[in-house]
């Protein structure tokens, strides 16, 4: 799973305290019923880092059209084009205490 990253959705997690690594290891680390279909194209996360912070993620998978190719390492550009799923995230904050709640309730 390759995460599209950008100056806009960096900034944007940021405000809410997010840095990427973190948001990555949420959506990486999550069992089911995540993801969870948000809207027509969007997803849905509620996921842990490995410090222990509860994350809501929310990603869409982007068209090729939608990811700046020349912005991408090698590397990155190879796996896309064999064929790996590319997430980009548009949002992320920590859970409510309410939602972490919650969700402590559904995991067991």
């Amino acid at each position: 799973m390759i995460f599209i990253w950008h100056e806009g959705n960096v900034v944007h997690i940021g405000r809410h305290g997010v840095e990427p690594s973190e948001a990555e290891e949420a959506v990486l680390h999550t069992r089911p019923p995540y993801p969870l279909k948000h809207g027509e194209d969007k997803y849905l996360v509620w996921g842990t880092t490995k410090a222990g912070r509860h994350l809501q993620v929310i990603f869409v998978y982007p068209d090729d059209d939608e990811v700046d190719w020349t912005a991408l390492d090698l590397a990155t550009r190879a796996e896309l084009e064999a064929g790996e799923d590319a997430i980009l995230v548009i949002h992320a904050r920590e859970l409510t205490a309410r939602e972490k709640r919650k969700w402590r309730r559904n995991k067991k």
